[in-house]
Formats: C-alpha cells, sequence, structure tokens
C-alpha cells in the first residue's frame, strides 16, 4: 500500500527477515536452552525452552516440530528422534513449550524429564 502524504511507507520483511525471526529450521538442527520444567501430573512435564530475543517458532496451530537425543543403549550411544506439537501460542515471543507425557518405558520421555533448566539444551528441527 502506498504512504499517504507525511506517512512513512509501510515496512514489509523480507523473506530472509522473516527466516530470521523464526526460531526453528525444517532443514537444519537448532538447539534450544531449557528455561523452566514443571510437573503437571505425576507422568507430564510442561518444558519451556528459550527461542532467542524477539524469535517465534514459526509453526501454524497443529504443525510439530523434531526433537533429538542421545540414549545410552548398553555401551552404545544411539539418537532418538520424536515429534511433539508445542503447547505454546505459535506467536509467543522467545520462548516454546512443550507438553510431555514420560512413560516409564518410553525412548525419549524419560530423557526429557532428565533435562535441567539452566543446564540443558535440546536439539529441534
Amino acid at each position: 500500500a502506498a504512504a499517504r502524504p507525511g506517512q512513512a511507507p509501510a515496512v514489509v520483511p523480507s523473506p530472509a527477515s522473516a527466516e530470521e525471526l523464526h526460531a526453528l529450521s525444517r532443514t537444519a538442527w537448532r538447539a534450544f536452552p531449557l528455561l523452566d520444567r514443571q510437573q503437571v501430573t505425576p507422568d507430564c512435564l510442561l518444558l519451556k525452552f528459550d527461542l532467542g530475543q524477539a524469535r517465534v517458532s514459526g509453526l501454524l496451530p497443529g504443525q510439530h516440530l523434531t526433537v533429538r537425543m542421545q540414549a545410552k543403549r548398553g555401551a552404545e550411544s544411539v539418537e532418538v528422534q520424536r515429534q511433539y506439537t508445542p503447547v505454546s501460542d505459535a506467536d509467543a515471543a522467545q520462548h516454546l513449550e512443550l507438553l510431555v507425557k514420560v512413560y516409564p518405558t518410553g525412548k525419549l520421555g524419560p530423557l526429557l524429564a532428565q533435562l535441567r533448566p539452566g543446564a540443558d539444551r535440546l536439539e529441534m528441527q
């Protein structure tokens, strides 16, 4: 839209700058620090991750992300990946929240339950 006299023209973000606002990438793994961990029920956790200043997830409602961690299997380390849908608002700046049900025999949930706020990061895509 054209600017009226005396008004500054509207700034439309270029695709590159819009991409910079999105913390998550479809092609690259990125590690985000755990800010907070709340026990919601005996087997459910709410994990809150720092996306960085003024950044949003970039996900639309109903979309999911993939997380990965290394799990010990005997002497070996094996990569475990799972998909989660964030429960935080898609436009929430600076953080992303995941609600995780921890199954005792699960491959990733018990590992997520061991993450420590301020000390651990989780890779997401």
